[in-house]
């Protein structure tokens, strides 16, 4: 009998049929494996492909839609409202510009149903005029023709000041949170400033809870050291106050306190003319009424600011969708109230 593996007589080699299965199965792995990832690049070239033609879509509408829009007389309003727009830099990156058209399609295109809201002008101080050129909205609808969302700047927090829904909101806890060093933290008084700068006609909206807290304006160079005058909100010339408590309202600014009456809320609506020196409070429920209005001289950009008083207190910056009017004082997009 021949050895395994030879014919007799020395014929040929012969490779045992086990070896002659494995070779075939590790050949048609290695087939199956290759097809495998030829299948997953086209599906993934494909999906690449359906992505950019889908956004290349997205441009050319949104292309006509900016034509349209650019075409409206009044261009300094266009640009009060879209600011993303004009600040689009030609040597961006791709990515980035369909992201802007993006959020721009966003604010045009969320259309949710027609609300209005009358404002009652009880006025704390009716003596304070308003600009002739521009003058102050009498609708909640006309107030959100200018409504900017606002964050909170994490740098600025004092360290027990906890922040949460993409720094929309603020809570005071009794332990210091992880914040590292920065110069423009609030080194010992419990407040918080905005990231945005506001100037031209700005609106928002504060909703709080707890025992009291202060929706204020503030310079950028406010002082952060310590837990005097010159940091605190409305006890100097660099920054404007209002007091919410449980039973009344207190305006500040530069030590000057002034009482105020009005019905209690738990919302606090923020109106903001900087060039023409205007800035007004009110109260926000079914109905908007004044608090406080203040016409000064604003000399540089403000940034918004939160202050809270005890434990568990929180305060929040809510989401609002810009009105853009329509004709007799209709709109296009409302608030979330349930914000």
């Amino acid at each position: 009998m021949a050895p395994p593996g030879k014919t007799p007589a020395g014929g040929a080699l012969q490779e045992p049929p086990g070896e002659h299965l494995l070779m075939q199965k590790r050949s048609f792995d290695a087939k199956q494996h290759i097809r495998s990832q030829q299948e997953t690049k086209v599906s993934q070239v494909q999906e690449l492909q359906k992505k950019w033609e889908q956004e290349i879509r997205d441009l050319k509408r949104k292309d006509a839609e900016l034509k349209k829009l650019s075409d409206t007389p009044d261009h300094t309003q266009f640009v009060l409202n879209y600011p993303s727009v004009i600040n689009i830099h030609p040597r961006r990156r791709f990515d980035e510009v369909t992201e802007a058209v993006k959020e721009l399609r966003d604010q045009i295109q969320d259309i949710l149903r027609d609300s209005r809201t009358d404002i009652s002008m009880a006025e704390a101080q009716p003596d304070v005029p308003l600009s002739d050129s521009q003058p102050e909205p009498t609708t909640r609808a006309g107030f959100l023709q200018y409504a900017r969302q606002i964050t909170l700047d994490p740098n600025t927090a004092y360290r027990c000041m906890f922040l949460s829904e993409g720094n929309r909101k603020v809570t005071l806890m009794e332990d210091s949170q992880s914040y590292p060093d920065h110069l423009d933290r609030f080194t010992e008084c419990e407040q918080v400033l905005s990231q945005e700068s506001l100037t031209g006609r700005c609106y928002w909206e504060v909703e709080w809870s707890g025992g009291g807290t202060e929706v204020a304006v503030a310079y950028k160079n406010i002082s952060r050291e310590g837990r005097s005058e010159k940091c605190q909100f409305g006890f100097n010339n660099k920054s404007w106050a209002l007091r919410c408590y449980t039973g009344e309202y207190k305006f500040l600014h530069n030590r000057v306190k002034t009482l105020l009456s009005g019905p209690r809320s738990s919302r606090i609506g923020i109106y903001l003319d900087h060039s023409a020196g205007i800035l007004s409070f009110y109260s926000v429920s079914k109905t908007m009424t004044l608090l406080h209005r203040v016409q000064t001289t604003f000399t540089e950009p403000l940034l918004a600011g939160l202050s809270l008083w005890h434990f568990d207190n929180t305060a929040k910056f809510i989401k609002l969708n810009r009105v853009i009017p329509v004709s007799e004082g209709r709109s296009m997009f409302r608030p979330d109230l349930d914000a």
